[in-house]
């Protein structure tokens, strides 16, 4: 807690990355937090509005002291083009190399018709979690969550990227699926009360 790590990425086949540093979490618990939160961004230029959420968001995390980034689904609206992902990854690495960037899963990495085999969340039936009342669709262009597993960590402490929860400083941080079945008796909505009981 509270230590700078300096770190770099990279191989001497493809070359280093420049030295990077984050300060790990405070050791109190009681020290203040600043968090940034959004949903919804995409990867420019494909959504314009993607540029400007970065800008704003760097601009923030390098002059002020921002401890964590919270990403609440949508994430880059790749809809199965591998390449936009890259492309969501480059636009977010000055932020994520820097503080943590936590992500949640969204209907734009999830939502699908078929492909349930693959899905790694483990949810019943082929298209996952799908209410009458909802209006779940093929939002993710089949992805089910496979690129945004391969490219996110998260705390092991519920079911991967898919809900889960972790500290940051004095506050208890929840992420959890509307993609995923979260009515009472749900295994997801069993996990949320057993971690906010804690």
């Amino acid at each position: 807690p509270s230590t700078i790590y300096y770190y770099r990425v990279g191989s001497d086949e493809h070359g280093w990355s420049s030295i990077r540093s984050f300060t790990n979490r405070p050791t109190d618990i009681n020290t203040q937090v600043n968090l940034i939160a959004f949903g919804d961004m995409g990867v420019s230029p494909v959504y314009p509005g993607a540029k400007s959420t970065m800008d704003r968001v760097r601009a923030r995390v390098l002059t002020d002291d921002v401890t964590c980034v919270l990403h609440i689904g949508d994430i880059s609206y790749a809809r199965g083009i591998a390449a936009l992902w890259d492309a969501f990854m480059t636009q977010i690495e000055p932020i994520a190399s820097r503080v943590p960037y936590m992500v949640g899963i969204g209907n734009h990495e999830y939502d699908h018709l078929t492909g349930g085999d693959k899905d790694p969340s483990g949810a019943p039936g082929p298209g996952g979690f799908r209410p009458e009342w909802g209006n779940y669709g093929y939002d993710s262009g089949g992805e089910c969550a496979v690129p945004m597993v391969h490219r996110f960590h998260s705390p092991s402490n519920g079911n991967g990227l898919f809900w889960y929860s972790f500290e940051i400083g004095p506050i208890h941080v929840v992420y959890y699926s509307t993609e995923h079945d979260f009515l009472p008796s749900s295994a997801q909505y069993d996990w949320i009360e057993k971690d906010l009981r804690s």
